[in-house]
């Protein structure tokens, strides 16, 4: 084994340096809003008139956004690299804050902290150089 010096982490040898791995702090918080969205997803599924009704959506609307939230924590939990997923996140969530926003603005805050939370993984990434 050698150590990287950027990192002072140990690096096998024969690593790949083409892979790109992120920060075990990174892959933590892409799992906990993957929970958030599976969260949202459920309620979502479980009783749709009545968060239709809170976010001020149609239940069609509604659905449609939970299936998109599943299917991004899906993608954000299993993959091993999730900037991608963290940064059509940020998109997701700035688009259902300008959906929200006139009717119910405090769910559209709600939704730009998410996006937000989204955003500053993705900045630490850049900041620490993204691949190992």
């Amino acid at each position: 084994m050698t150590v990287d010096s950027r990192q002072r982490a140990p690096v096998a040898a024969n690593a790949d340096q083409d892979d790109p791995v992120v920060d075990a702090r990174t892959r933590l918080g892409a799992v906990g809003i993957a929970a958030g969205c599976v969260w949202f997803g459920i309620m979502a599924i479980s009783r749709p008139t009545d968060v239709a009704r809170r976010c001020g959506v149609s239940v069609e609307v509604l659905r449609a956004m939970a299936m998109r939230d599943l299917g991004s924590a899906v993608t954000l939990a299993a993959t091993r690299d999730p900037r991608a997923a963290l940064l059509a996140r940020v998109v997701f969530d700035a688009s259902d804050a300008v959906l929200l926003a006139r009717r119910r603005p405090t769910m559209a805050a709600v939704t730009i902290g998410f996006g937000a939370l989204s955003g500053a993984l993705l900045a630490r990434e850049h900041r620490r150089g993204g691949v190992r």
